[in-house]
């Protein structure tokens, strides 16, 4: 555990907060073997770059309508829903943000890094 001033345990913080409020659904998603070898072949560094996409198209902008081709089998897709970052009414459940609300950059670095952090601890 990090200091309390340390914006790491700020983000442990929230994934706790997020997995105590919905802890049955959201532990139930977890990264299957094929998802673990698809990001071993792409890397972590390509999969961030995903998870970056993915929030600034998908959930910086309250009702957002883009489509982004991920395949079924994306490790983003189990990542996403276990974190509560599926879309704007679990943000607002799990880390009060309001569903009309455009993400501020701070928030934005918060949620790519609560899904690696997530994803990280799948792949060990």
């Amino acid at each position: 555990m990090w200091c309390i001033d340390d914006p790491r345990s700020l983000i442990e913080l929230s994934i706790h907060k997020s997995r105590s409020k919905h802890t049955n659904k959201r532990k139930q998603f977890n990264l299957t073997k094929k998802e673990k070898e698809y990001i071993a072949k792409i890397g972590l560094i390509k999969f961030r770059e995903d998870v970056v996409e993915y929030v600034n198209k998908m959930i910086k902008f309250p009702r957002k309508t883009d489509k982004l081709d991920f395949c079924e089998d994306h490790p983003l897709i189990p990542a996403k829903f276990a974190s509560g970052l599926c879309c704007r009414q679990c943000m607002a459940e799990c880390y009060n943000i309001k569903e009309w609300s455009t993400l501020t950059p701070e928030q934005e670095n918060k949620f790519v890094l609560i899904i690696m952090k997530w994803t990280q601890s799948q792949m060990n």
